[in-house]
């Protein structure tokens, strides 16, 4: 959790999410036999791999969102109503901040949140375990391995000199939407009933 560009300037301990994990595996009175990711994006996706290497658990090949998510309420599981709590997070100090419980996952998200920024803006979270049964039901499944697939067919289509995109679309019968290519952002005014704030950003 936290702001990636934060590792810009500042080192991460390695061990944060390890810790996490075993501090949930302590609170929650339960033995955890599998590692899977919150979100299939950014950082969030391929930490479990490294905290699965080192505690020598196997990765489940799914995600909580199949794609990556702003704000921890938004996980499937947690959509679903799965337990959330114990929760923890921890920071390259050794700093554990545990929630045995707490109103919603949008109030966890929020106290985190706040934490967060105290630890320097990055910490490792590990939530309750998920039993078999809601892994199976309530988290997107084979999201590893699809977006290895289509990594794998985009590097190979670069190496070839072709297009990912036609590339796509002949091994796994992608659809293209929309073509193009960002030119420069342009700020118009919107009305503000239709979003949070006065203006956005779109791209020509």
């Amino acid at each position: 959790m936290g702001a990636p560009t934060v590792l810009i300037e500042k080192l991460i301990a390695g061990n944060e999410c390890v810790t996490a994990v075993k501090t949930v595996e302590k609170l929650s009175r339960r033995k955890i036999v599998a590692i899977m990711s919150a979100e299939i994006g950014g950082m969030n996706a391929v930490e479990p791999l490294a905290v699965g290497a080192e505690l020598g658990l196997p990765i489940v090949d799914c995600d909580g969102m199949g794609r990556a998510f702003p704000e921890l309420q938004m996980i499937c599981p947690f959509i679903y109503g799965c337990q959330y709590c114990p929760a923890t997070l921890v920071d390259e100090k050794g700093t554990i901040v545990a929630v045995l419980d707490c109103k919603s996952p949008k109030h966890l998200e929020d106290l985190y949140r706040s934490c967060i920024v105290n630890m320097g803006c990055l910490g490792g979270v590990a939530m309750n375990p998920l039993t078999k049964d809601e892994v199976l039901e309530k988290t997107c499944l084979f999201s590893i391995s699809r977006a290895w697939t289509i990594g794998h067919i985009v590097s190979k289509a670069c190496l070839n000199n072709s297009r990912p995109s036609t590339a796509l679309q002949n091994d796994l019968g992608a659809i293209i939407l929309i073509e193009g290519k960002v030119s420069s952002p342009v700020e118009i005014d919107i009305d503000p009933d239709i979003l949070y704030n006065n203006h956005f950003v779109c791209f020509k």
